[in-house]
């Protein structure tokens, strides 16, 4: 029975954690506008206070005297002699950047991977959001709120004082956690027609691509993508949504499929594509191949 339980795993496991190529453009895309996404480290170039400061999420703060960080960071280092000593209070970072014009009246979303632990986001001084626990990511949609034109400043407050609202929630738990943004930050820079994304889409599907594997034998494996794309342009757009699975190797595409849909201006759509691998290389320890 137990053998029977890991091969059933192994064979899950080589399907669930295929990752879905994708290529979705409109009936006249260029090259360029259906490549995808482009994705901006926001990790350098931080300044940090180790403290509370008024008023300090003001653009017109002066920060030069702050810390320069780059993230990921902890709010403390420790050392065999401070690993006891608490990181718990109030801490801000602010990163001053700015906006290729080029990329005005594209979707903007800002990422954290992780803040520990309640973490306030504000963008030019005006608050995007509130994020509390410091193990999951979040993002805030800053298509409207940048200037392209100038000096943008983000600024974020943490608070890392233990609360039971969310994880970690305790003031003395049984291991170490560390304050801080402490985990990438990225900006990612789409077209107004785009694959959603999983962390800000508010669906239940989650957003973007999501991947199941319904029937996987040594024989054939079927995958079942659902991939949500959103139109927020100004008219409907009849857009084409192909999938892609390739061998370990790169070399040969093994699955395809491919459907057009028109979808309104502002609406979201859910591609269902199933695709079919003959003979697959399924995944195990001994041959930890995976597909794309």
């Amino acid at each position: 029975m137990r053998s029977k339980l890991r091969r059933a795993l192994s064979l899950f496991l080589a399907m669930a954690m295929a990752v879905s190529l994708l290529t979705l453009a409109g009936p006249a895309a260029s090259a360029a506008e259906s490549d995808g996404r482009t994705v901006l480290s926001f990790n350098n170039d931080w300044r940090f206070y180790p403290g509370d400061w008024p008023d300090a999420q003001d653009p017109a703060l002066d920060d030069s005297q702050w810390l320069y960080v780059n993230t990921p960071h902890s709010t403390i280092q420790y050392t065999p002699e401070t690993y006891y000593q608490e990181d718990l209070g109030i801490f801000w970072y602010r990163r001053h950047f700015t906006m290729d014009p080029s990329m005005e009246g594209q979707e903007l979303l800002l990422t954290f991977e992780g803040a520990m632990q309640e973490a306030t986001v504000w963008l030019n001084g005006e608050e995007l959001g509130v994020h509390q626990g410091g193990y999951t990511q979040f993002a805030f949609d800053i298509s409207d709120k940048v200037d392209f034109h100038g000096e943008n400043v983000l600024a974020v407050r943490l608070d890392t004082r233990p609360n039971a609202a969310f994880a970690p929630g305790k003031v003395n738990p049984d291991f170490q956690y560390f304050g801080g943004l402490y985990r990438d930050v990225y900006l990612t820079v789409t077209d107004l027609v785009h694959i959603t994304d999983p962390i800000s889409s508010g669906t239940v599907a989650g957003g973007g691509v999501f991947l199941t594997s319904p029937a996987v034998s040594k024989e054939s494996a079927t995958v079942n993508a659902k991939t949500e794309v959103e139109n927020s342009s100004g008219s409907d757009a009849e857009l084409t949504l192909r999938t892609e699975i390739i061998d370990a190797d790169g070399s040969s595409v093994v699955a395809a499929a491919e459907d057009t849909q028109t979808v309104a201006s502002g609406a979201k759509y859910s591609f269902s594509q199933d695709l079919t691998v003959a003979q697959p290389r399924l995944w195990s320890t001994n041959t930890p191949e995976l597909y794309t």
